[in-house]
């Protein structure tokens, strides 16, 4: 995939079905976020993070926030593994009840955006579960969901600090990336097809979520040289997050785990700040122009083979 109609953060096919996951930390694509305000404790709100299954068998994760912003990443059918799409819209809750009207559906896997809308009912803390219609077909999908605490641990900037290798999803399938976030929040991207996009993150509120901006530098992405905006979450050290332009017309969607590469802070030629990997002592990996890292397959490359997109 390559960030052209990239829907990201963590997009993935209509959300008509997702599969189940567990609250080890372990990555399973497809999801829901939420937004801003006091914490979690409200018995007045469905916000949290929730994951499931849908009816369809696909494997559901779904971040609302505080301001009724919800994510929902789900996965491919009978394939947790793999991202299918992701419904994002805002929400209103009543006591027990959530229901959002503006959804749209990025499938990656069926290559469309729709209008969608959800209605839920919830048990605050405890379970989220409901139904989502997808104009484009028309159909219903139920899903259901039980509430993970992860939302409630704090988020910090030196936790996501890092180097993460993993995919970006599109809408014209999906890319290996690489992403490295540095102390302060910087973030500086690639994609395998030569898509290079950089941009910040910063702490939402007291949970762990995070809100990013991602700017894409032209050439072969296929959201140009637009700015992207939305949410990023850790599981252990698994990064999901997920980026819409102001329209909802376009995207990046990522899923992607931490590798040994350590994150340093440098300074260009025109004192810009760059968020840069560096190998971890232990990586074994080195180049003629200094140190290089090792792959996730094993392999070792240069800096040169990273700041080329060659990884």
């Amino acid at each position: 995939m390559s960030p052209k109609f990239v829907f990201s953060a963590l997009a993935v096919a209509g959300l008509l079905g997702c599969g189940g996951g567990s609250d080890d930390g372990t990555a399973i694509p497809g999801g829901m976020s939420a937004a801003v305000a006091p914490s979690p404790s409200t018995t007045s709100s469905a916000e949290g993070l929730w994951q499931g299954t849908t009816s369809a068998s696909r494997t559901l994760r779904a971040v609302v926030l505080e301001d009724g912003t919800y994510w929902a990443l789900y996965s491919g059918v009978n394939n947790p593994n793999v991202i299918a799409g992701v419904v994002q819209g805002s929400g209103i809750s009543s006591p027990g009840s959530f229901s959002s009207a503006n959804g749209r559906d990025f499938s990656i896997e069926a290559a469309y955006i729709a209008d969608a809308t959800l209605s839920a009912s919830y048990s605050a803390k405890q379970s989220f579960n409901g139904s989502l219609t997808d104009q484009a077909s028309g159909g219903a999908v139920s899903f259901t969901s039980t509430y993970r605490s992860i939302y409630e641990q704090s988020a910090s900037l030196s936790a996501l600090a890092g180097t993460y290798s993993g995919t970006a999803a599109t809408g014209s399938g999906t890319n290996r990336t690489t992403i490295a976030i540095d102390s302060s929040g910087f973030v500086s991207g690639t994609s395998n097809d030569g898509c290079r996009f950089n941009g910040s993150a910063s702490v939402h509120r007291t949970v762990n979520v995070y809100d990013v901006t991602i700017v894409f530098q032209g050439g072969t992405c296929a959201n140009g040289t637009s700015t992207t905006n939305g949410i990023a979450y850790l599981e252990g050290s698994n990064l999901y997050s997920a980026a819409l332009n102001t329209a909802r017309s376009n995207g990046f969607v990522v899923t992607a785990a931490r590798t040994n590469a350590a994150v340093t802070t440098i300074t260009t030629g025109n004192a810009s700040a760059v968020s840069t990997p560096t190998a971890s002592g232990n990586s074994g990996c080195g180049s003629r122009g200094g140190p290089g890292y090792r792959l996730r397959n094993g392999n070792c490359a240069s800096w040169d083979d990273y700041y080329r997109g060659r990884t």
